[in-house]
C-alpha cells in the first residue's frame, strides 16, 4: 500500500534510526581505515557491513518518490549530510578503477577481493541522494555545498569495479540539478575547467 509505506517512510523514529546508524557505519569504516586512533575487532566491521547493505537497500525503496515532507524530516535529521559523507569516505579508501588490468596484481587483487562489497554500497548511496534530491531544492543547495555534487559528477566516469555505477550517477545528476540554477552553474563551470565528464555535458 503506497499510503502505508508513505507513513513508513515518514517515521521520525525511523528517519532517527537510519541516521545514527549511517553515523556509526562511517565511525567504523573511519577506525577501520586508520583515520582515528582505535582499534575495531572483526564483529564490528561485519555489523557495520550487514547495517549498511540493510540501510541502503531500505532507503532506496523508502526514498523513491517520497513526499516531501519524508524529504524535510531526512535532511533535518542530517541523514543528507552523512549520505554525503560516506560516499566522500568510501569515494577516498575506493577509488575508480579504469584498467582492468591493474587488478591482476596480486596485492590489488587481494584487495579488491575483500572491498568489492563496498563498492556496491557507493552505488547504493547515490542512489539515495538523487531520490531526496528530486524536486526539493534544499536537499539539493546541501549536497552542492557538501561537495555530493562533485562526488557524483566523479563516478560518471568507467569504473572497471563497478561498471553500472555511471548510469546511476547520471540519474542522480539530472536529480541533483533540476530546477536549480546554482546546482546547474556549478556543473557549467567544472566543465569549463574540464573537471565533469563528457556525460555530464547533456545533463543541464
Amino acid at each position: 500500500n503506497p499510503a502505508e509505506l508513505t507513513d513508513i517512510a515518514g517515521s521520525p523514529e525511523l528517519i532517527d534510526a537510519f541516521s545514527s546508524t549511517m553515523q556509526k557505519v562511517h565511525t567504523v569504516l573511519v577506525q577501520v581505515w586508520g583515520e582515528m586512533e582505535s582499534t575495531v575487532d572483526t564483529s564490528q566491521i561485519i555489523a557495520a557491513h550487514r547495517s549498511l547493505g540493510a540501510l541502503l537497500s531500505a532507503l532506496g525503496v523508502l526514498t523513491t518518490d517520497c513526499a516531501r515532507s519524508t524529504a524535510d524530516a531526512m535532511l533535518h535529521a542530517h541523514l543528507v549530510s552523512r549520505t554525503v559523507d560516506l560516499l566522500a569516505l568510501l569515494t577516498k579508501h575506493l577509488p575508480r578503477v579504469e584498467s582492468a588490468a591493474a587488478l591482476q596484481r596480486p596485492k590489488q587483487a587481494a584487495e579488491e577481493s575483500s572491498t568489492r562489497p563496498l563498492f556496491m554500497f557507493k552505488r547504493g548511496l547515490i542512489r539515495v541522494l538523487g531520490n531526496l534530491a528530486h524536486g526539493h531544492e534544499a536537499v539539493q543547495d546541501e549536497v552542492r555545498e557538501l561537495g555530493g555534487l562533485a562526488l557524483v559528477l566523479d563516478h560518471m566516469k568507467i569504473d572497471d569495479n563497478h561498471p553500472f555505477i555511471k548510469e546511476y550517477a547520471v540519474v542522480a545528476l539530472r536529480c541533483l540539478v533540476e530546477g536549480n540554477k546554482r546546482s546547474q552553474d556549478f556543473i557549467q563551470a567544472m566543465n569549463k575547467i574540464g573537471d565533469a565528464p563528457p556525460s555530464a555535458h547533456g545533463v543541464i
